[in-house]
């Protein structure tokens, strides 16, 4: 996004060399609205938080998109599942310009591979292809329930390769 929109989770770079060190950083918003005043948006970044306590440098895989995007879906699973509603950033992706929400939404019918370049340019960005995965998901929790599809969520967890080069 631009400076000022959007909100990130890092680890070492802005933190130091110690991977034991994070940090949340929020934008207070150019195009969008402030970023750091969206629980929507707390919520999706602690998950990012959870998801590399789980998963330890899957942040930094950058063989493909699919690392980061699990992670982004992830992100917005956190969230939407916390506010139980599928529209993240319901606050902070107004366009300050047009009114009109730009958000992600979990209630989608994304599917791979159709859906993992994004609409506008063209190639794989993380936070569009992640919601494959959380639009999944959220179909998932529909049918079976918060609580079961979450037991399946982090049980799958520890299904996954500690080499993140899928």
């Amino acid at each position: 996004g631009r400076r000022g929109d959007g909100a990130r989770f890092a680890v070492g770079e802005l933190v130091g060399p110690r991977r034991n060190k994070s940090v949340f950083v929020f934008g207070a918003g150019e195009k969008f609205n402030n970023f750091g005043l969206d629980g929507d948006v707390y919520y999706h970044e602690y998950g990012h938080g959870v998801l590399d306590r789980i998963v330890p440098g899957m942040l930094e895989a950058v063989e493909s998109v699919y690392p980061l995007a699990f992670h982004e879906g992830f992100g917005d699973i956190s969230a939407c599942s916390i506010t139980g509603n599928s529209r993240l950033g319901e606050f902070a992706s107004i366009n300050k310009l047009s009114g009109k929400w730009e958000g992600r939404n979990l209630e989608n019918k994304n599917r791979y591979p159709a859906n993992v370049p994004a609409p506008v340019i063209k190639i794989p960005e993380p936070h569009y292809t992640g919601l494959i995965a959380s639009g999944a998901w959220w179909d998932l929790q529909k049918q079976i329930g918060l609580q079961k599809a979450h037991q399946l969520l982090y049980q799958s967890l520890r299904l996954l390769p500690s080499e993140m080069n899928f």
